[in-house]
C-alpha cells in the first residue's frame, strides 16, 4: 500500500521535469504527506497544447455515488490488478488518470518488536511520478473538488521484504501515456503499469516522528542509526 509519502524538490526542477508551467503553482515543501491532505498531481492540458496541467487534489478519492455529506475518508490507494472492473474506479481508470507526484514514500516494515518505518526513493533522489487516478465532485460546503487515489501492485523483490504491496512508480516513458484522455482500453492501459527495476530503489529505517502527520520537518528523514 502507500500510506504516506514526501515531496520537498524544488517547483521550478518538478515543472522541468513534469512539463508544467510553474507560474501557476505554489508548492509547500512536505517531508510527511498523509491522506486528505492537498497533493500536486498532473494531468493532460484540455486545451491540447504540449504543456501538462498541474493540480492540486485531495488525497482520498470519493466515487461518483459517494455522498458530499459523509464523513468517512476517501480512498487513498486502488488495487491496479482489479481498478478496471471496480465500481469505483473503473470510469476513472479509463478517462481520469493522473501522475501524483513525489520524490520518495514511508512504508512500515512489521518486526517482532513492532513497526519501523521505512524511507524509499529513487536512488538518486529525483522525482517521480505514482500512477494515480482522480475524480471530481463537491466537498461537505458544496465547492467544486478534485479527489485522487494512487494504484498500488504486488511489491518487486527489493519490496517484499518491506510490504507485500507497494504503489505503481511509473516509468518515465509511460508518463505521457498515462494521462493521454485519447487511451481509453482497459488492455492498453494496463500494459502502461510496468514498474521501474530494483536497483533503482533505495531504503533505510527513519524514526517514528513519520507516525503522526503532524511531524513534517527534514528530520523525517533521518536514517535511524
Amino acid at each position: 500500500m502507500c500510506g504516506r509519502f514526501t515531496l520537498f524538490t524544488n517547483l521550478s526542477e518538478l515543472a522541468e521535469r513534469f512539463g508544467f508551467d510553474p507560474s501557476t503553482v505554489q508548492l509547500r515543501k512536505n517531508f510527511n504527506v498523509a491522506p486528505s491532505q492537498s497533493v500536486l498531481t498532473v494531468v493532460a492540458n484540455p486545451s491540447g497544447t504540449a504543456l501538462a496541467k498541474p493540480e492540486f487534489m485531495v488525497w482520498g478519492l470519493r466515487p461518483n455515488w459517494s455522498s458530499r455529506q459523509s464523513t468517512r475518508p476517501g480512498i487513498i490507494n486502488a488495487r491496479a490488478e482489479t481498478a478496471a472492473e471496480k465500481p469505483s474506479f473503473r470510469s476513472s481508470f479509463r478517462n481520469k488518470r493522473c501522475l501524483v507526484i513525489a520524490d520518495g514514500f514511508y512504508e512500515w516494515l512489521k518486526t517482532d518488536s513492532g513497526k519501523n518505518p521505512m524511507r524509499i526513493q529513487l536512488k538518486n533522489g529525483s522525482p517521480f511520478a505514482f500512477a494515480g487516478l482522480w475524480n471530481n465532485g463537491l466537498d461537505i460546503n458544496g465547492r467544486a473538488i478534485s479527489t485522487c487515489t494512487i494504484l498500488t501492485t504486488a511489491s518487486t523483490t527489493f519490496m517484499q521484504p518491506i510490504h507485500h504491496r507497494m504503489p505503481v512508480i511509473l516509468k518515465r516513458e509511460n508518463e505521457a501515456r498515462w494521462i493521454d484522455p485519447k487511451i481509453n482500453s482497459p488492455s492498453d492501459i494496463q500494459s502502461l503499469i510496468v514498474q521501474n527495476p530494483d536497483t533503482y530503489l533505495q531504503s533505510w529505517q527513519v524514526s517514528n516522528l513519520v507516525n503522526s502527520p503532524l511531524n513534517n520537518d527534514p528530520k523525517c528523514l533521518e536514517a535511524v542509526i
